[in-house]
């Protein structure tokens, strides 16, 4: 078995190689690996969103956020984020809970948005239970939409959506 930990230099050997010849406990790491990067991706997009505008101008986002393929409203959302969050400025403090750097978005646009992630932390929470859990506090009277269960007619596939 080839090294878990997936790298720049070690991307394409996991995107020819045939999955279903690992083990659930390597498909769970690996699984864990590849959300990490994606967190890390739009935290370290958001510091160098912060970098390009100190060293070129908020008007050189735009131009990098092309460059980069990227859209450009992403990385403002991400660059404004990392604002939200100070200390994760230093890479050496980037969050340390198993929380998606979505969760970190719905916090940023709070009073406390450290405060909200250690809640959502302490109580496993999802992006979505952390979004209602914010909205209840600014309305105690909010009640989420309720869910309605929907079938695919071509393939039976049931899931949920928000009328």
């Amino acid at each position: 078995m080839t090294n878990l930990t997936p790298s720049f230099n070690n991307l394409e050997v996991y995107l020819s190689q045939d999955l279903t010849d690992f083990s659930w406990e390597e498909m769970v790491s690996l699984g864990m690996e590849a959300r990490t990067m994606k967190d890390f991706s739009q935290w370290l997009l958001g510091r160098l969103a912060m970098a390009v505008e100190k060293q070129y101008g908020t008007d050189a986002v735009g131009k990098f956020a092309r460059e980069i393929g990227v859209r450009k409203s992403s990385l403002l959302v991400y660059r404004w984020v990392v604002k939200q969050f100070e200390k994760f400025r230093n890479p050496k403090h980037l969050p340390d809970t198993h929380l998606p750097f979505t969760a970190y978005q719905v916090a940023a646009g709070t009073q406390n948005p450290q405060e909200w992630i250690e809640k959502a932390a302490d109580n496993d929470w999802s992006v979505e239970q952390l979004a209602v859990e914010i909205k209840k506090e600014k309305n105690p009277d909010y009640e989420p939409k309720k869910k309605k269960t929907v079938v695919c007619p071509r393939c039976k596939y049931e899931f949920e959506i928000t009328p």
